[in-house]
């Protein structure tokens, strides 16, 4: 599978580098990775040649809820 990060922290560095073992990792926003993954600029990205596309999150909350907006569209 295709795994797009769009940004994040080092929690996702963490799991890019976990998935990378059997997925191939493409990011944008990182750098200095010591694992394999293709380092993107964002005007080179094509959304529609990814499975997965992640983006980063503000974190977790008290009560364990992560903050989004829903909009109806």
């Amino acid at each position: 599978m295709k795994f797009l990060f769009l940004g994040g922290d080092k929690r996702y560095r963490y799991l890019m580098k976990d998935l990378s073992n059997e997925h191939n990792i493409f990011c944008v926003g990182f750098n200095n990775l010591s694992f394999d993954a293709d380092i993107l600029n964002i005007n080179e990205v094509d959304l529609n040649l990814f499975d997965v596309i992640l983006l980063p999150i503000s974190g977790i909350n008290d009560n364990m809820e992560i903050k989004t907006e829903i909009r109806k569209y």
